[in-house]
């Protein structure tokens, strides 16, 4: 059976509203308005889940993903394994920092010096991306043939499509990848059947962009369609999916790592 795998980002975080880096210590959790993102996104999960069920659910650390994880896992009846790995980047003295005075005292953008942390205990993009690919490539292995839902950051989802689109080092200062609060993205192991990946015969679809339009939900998804063939092993395919509102697309306070507003 094909493997699938589900990544949602945490519901929206106070720390995302004050634009704060939310670590360990600048995490205090989900507001009201990222629960209800969560409880959304867990609604659309369980109407998938009768067609294929979850087969295990993994959540990183960090309180606003437990947060995020405790609204969502019930309705699949899993309890989460909580992947330490799958923390978001460690920010260390920058923890708790506004993210303006943080950018400010690094000089430039992360995403252009991927190899040097922003402060002192933090850890770069790169080892960032190093951790966070080679936990996602242990469960992807762990639980081949399976379908997996992981519950973390939106450097989590760009760390996945880093490992299944084969991205070099580097990349980081020419691409990103904008993953709203509580969207999901979708990434499906297709076992290749007589051609290769890549190899004579084989043809891959050009991107697509369509509307689903769950019956879980009356909010529409804008869905993004991609394929590949994987560096892990055989084809992928993946697609996202991210909700069309105001507060998704204007959700004020904090900054990606390019030092930007989102």
């Amino acid at each position: 059976m094909d493997t699938d795998v589900v990544l949602v980002r945490h519901g929206e975080a106070h720390c995302n509203l004050a634009g704060i880096a939310g670590g360990d210590l600048g995490c205090t959790g989900l507001t009201p308005r990222g629960r209800a993102q969560a409880d959304q996104a867990g609604r659309r999960l369980e109407w998938t889940h009768r067609d294929r069920q979850f087969d295990v659910v993994y959540a990183g650390p960090r309180l606003r993903v437990r947060e995020t994880a405790a609204v969502i896992s019930p309705r699949l009846g899993l309890t989460p394994h909580i992947e330490p790995r799958l923390s978001g980047p460690a920010h260390g003295d920058a923890d708790g920092k506004p993210w303006t005075d943080i950018w400010a005292a690094f000089g430039s953008s992360p995403a252009d010096q991927p190899d040097r942390p922003f402060a002192a205990g933090a850890e770069s993009w790169n080892a960032f991306l190093a951790r966070a690919t080679g936990c996602l490539r242990d469960i992807v292995t762990r639980h081949a043939g399976e379908r997996i839902l992981i519950l973390a950051h939106a450097e989590t989802v760009e760390a996945m499509h880093t490992l299944l689109l084969g991205l070099p080092a580097g990349s980081s200062a020419r691409v990103a990848f904008a993953v709203a609060h509580a969207s999901l993205t979708r990434w499906a192991h297709r076992t290749c059947r007589g051609r290769a990946a890549g190899g004579p015969g084989h043809r891959r679809p050009p991107p697509q962009l369509a509307v689903d339009l769950g019956p879980a939900s009356s909010v529409p998804f804008l869905q993004h369609h991609l394929r590949s063939g994987c560096p892990v092993s055989g084809a992928w395919e993946g697609r996202g999916l991210s909700r069309v509102t105001p507060y998704e697309v204007l959700s004020a306070g904090g900054m990606d790592r390019r030092g930007r507003a989102r």
